[in-house]
């Protein structure tokens, strides 16, 4: 059989296809059973028999479609945050919101979308026009993040984190805003504690010396553009306060510095500063002052509230502050130096007196400057070994001679000579400089007086005084003492150590128990400055002392009209019926002298008979009859 010709036979044309109709002849019919055409749909059919696949094809689109949204559901269940949407234009209204607003603000889903734009009603007052103004500038950028407080059913506030999303609509279409947002209520509530702790004082609540300062610098922006304003900034500081801690406790002191900060807001105006810079000391801001006055007028308030009494806990406590005033002008240009000058300003305030206030002026500043040189300078001179030792001697005005000498020593500075110590042991005391310096004193005058003992041996030897800080009263003092004796080779006896009755009154514990191993030693005690304290005589039977010196300030007053005998007479009294020795100082006249012998004084030293001198002229006098002769060459 012949096989066909394939190519040769012709496919009928499209025309002819009775399921097809020409445009002439009306539209197309398709004769395939089944669901119509959708142009573009991959799910239809490709050939007209094919309707298995099809069907299967749609089930499975069917499933994924529940199993996506079944997925969506778990995470909008799952998720923390609150997801939402919401129309562009007036009042925002919702179009949706995710079942966790019920968690996290406790209200139901409708309570957003029942009301156009009532979601905007849950903001905080302060908050709304920051979030308008947000969403605006949304529609713009597409994408931003913003922290907005939203009130919870309950009435409280919660901190929400938005991050916004716009999806412009097509056709013409205002789009839509989605967003999710996050509790972070507790994340601001700490990042609030923290920037409280950062700036503010954590006993006070006051404004922190960061803070203060942050302000100060805004205060002087204000007065560069403003020129005819100014401000003022006043350090205070409590009087005193250490004897409140030390005697009824840091409690009771922590209470006490609460209410003083309490005390101060009340005598400053709104937009005024006060601060805490550290313990016992506060600052203040004064804006936009008129002049001078009203500082004072600020000042009389602070004084007037911190004069009345403290209650703590049953203890009334009463207290005085002294102020450093500094009024912003041109020369200060930085806030840390009108700091500085107003706590120059406060320090002199403490150093008159106390329970004052200063303002401060430039020579203020160039005193600190050169004291701060001076405290610098003091430090190498330790170091260095500057320093140098002048006697004074000691007489006994019945026998006419030198019994002994007072240690007294200088600082050779480098560049200003000779320092008396007037003017630097004030300083050496506030920076604790004394102790080292002190400690040399002793050492090289006991040194001395056991090498003079050996070349100008007497009957009864000559006895050295020196001078102690109550800053070396400490608890191995004794110890320093003994191993200076011992190596110097200096007999104890000979040694007399002077204290000030104020360290006796403000360490008299201590102050015992250290004189009375010292008296244990051998080591004579004697007070130095007798009669300028105030209950020293409490103290005299508790201590174990050998001798008093009359301060300079009782002889210098004493003349034969009888003005200030009383008190010297007085003071040699009450020696003699203890036993002790009683030593006059700077005895400077000749009637002065005479009086100490009218009223049987033992011994005296002061210029009359010789100012300090140096070691080399003092073995001079021991060399020669001067020693024994001294009062009657006068």
């Amino acid at each position: 059989m012949k096989a066909p010709n394939i190519k040769a036979r012709k496919r009928p044309s499209i025309a002819a296809d009775p399921r097809i109709l020409s445009p002439a002849r009306g539209p197309a019919v398709s004769r395939v059973r089944g669901p119509a055409s959708i142009p573009g749909d991959p799910l239809r059919p490709r050939s007209g028999g094919d309707l298995r696949t099809w069907r299967k094809r749609a089930v499975e689109a069917e499933q994924h479609a529940l199993a996506a949204r079944t997925r969506l559901d778990h995470l909008l269940a799952s998720s923390s945050g609150i997801i939402f949407s919401c129309r562009p234009g007036a009042g925002y209204p919702a179009t949706f919101i995710s079942d966790s607003v019920k968690t996290l603000l406790g209200y139901e889903p409708r309570d957003f979308l029942d009301d156009t734009g009532s979601w905007l009603e849950k903001v905080h007052p302060e908050d709304r026009e920051e979030l308008s103004a947000a969403l605006q500038c949304l529609l713009e950028v597409g994408h931003l993040v913003h922290d907005v407080r939203m009130r919870h059913k309950d009435g409280s506030y919660r901190w929400l984190r938005d991050e916004l999303r716009f999806a412009p609509g097509g056709n013409g279409g205002n789009g839509e805003i989605v967003g999710y947002w996050i509790d972070i209520t507790e994340s601001k509530s700490l990042e609030e504690q923290l920037l409280l702790d950062a700036f503010h004082d954590p006993l006070t609540n006051l404004a922190n010396r960061a803070l203060f300062l942050d302000r100060l610098g805004v205060s002087f922006a204000r007065i560069r553009r403003r020129k005819n304003t100014s401000f003022a900034l006043l350090c205070i500081d409590l009087d005193r306060f250490k004897n409140v801690n030390d005697s009824l406790g840091h409690r009771k002191g922590d209470q006490m510095l609460v209410s003083v900060a309490r005390r101060l807001l009340k005598c400053v105006r709104f937009g005024d500063t006060v601060a805490r810079l550290g313990g016992d000391e506060f600052a203040m801001l004064l804006e936009d002052i008129n002049g001078p006055a009203d500082v004072e007028a600020t000042v009389r308030r602070i004084q007037r509230e911190i004069g009345e009494p403290f209650g703590l806990e049953g203890d009334e406590v009463f207290a005085t502050v002294s102020i450093g005033i500094a009024i912003a002008g041109p020369g200060c240009d930085k806030p840390e130096n009108l700091l500085r000058d107003a706590d120059t300003a406060m320090y002199r305030a403490k150093a008159e007196g106390k329970a004052r206030h200063v303002v401060f002026d430039v020579a203020m500043r160039d005193q600190a400057v050169n004291l701060l040189q001076l405290e610098t300078d003091l430090r190498r001179a330790v170091e260095r070994n500057e320093f140098l030792i002048h006697y004074q001697p000691i007489v006994s005005l019945k026998a006419g001679e030198i019994v002994g000498f007072e240690a007294l020593v200088r600082w050779q500075h480098p560049s200003r000579g000779l320092i008396a110590p007037s003017q630097f042991i004030p300083l050496a005391e506030d920076t604790g400089l004394i102790v080292p310096i002190g400690e040399w004193v002793l050492r090289e005058s006991c040194r001395q007086m056991a090498d003079w003992h050996r070349r100008f041996p007497q009957n009864v030897p000559l006895s050295i005084s020196v001078n102690l800080s109550n800053k070396q009263l400490s608890p191995g003092f004794t110890g320093t003492v003994e191993g200076i004796l011992k190596e110097t080779g200096l007999n104890p006896s000979t040694l007399e150590l002077e204290i000030t009755e104020s360290t006796v009154i403000e360490n008299s514990e201590r102050a015992a128990g250290l004189l009375n191993e010292l008296r244990r030693m051998n080591v004579r005690i004697l007070i130095d400055d007798f009669g300028t304290g105030y209950s020293t005589m409490n103290y005299l039977n508790k201590l174990t002392v050998d001798g008093l010196k009359i301060d300079r300030s009782f002889i210098r007053v004493i003349n034969p009209s009888g003005e200030g005998l009383a008190i010297v007479r007085t003071i040699l009294t009450l020696a003699r019926n203890l036993g002790l020795d009683v030593i006059a100082e700077g005895v400077e006249t000749s009637d002065q002298l005479e009086l100490l012998r009218w009223l049987n004084g033992e011994y005296a030293q002061g210029f009359y008979f010789h100012e300090p001198l140096e070691p080399s002229r003092v073995e001079v006098i021991l060399g020669s009859d001067r020693a024994k002769l001294l009062i009657s060459l006068k």
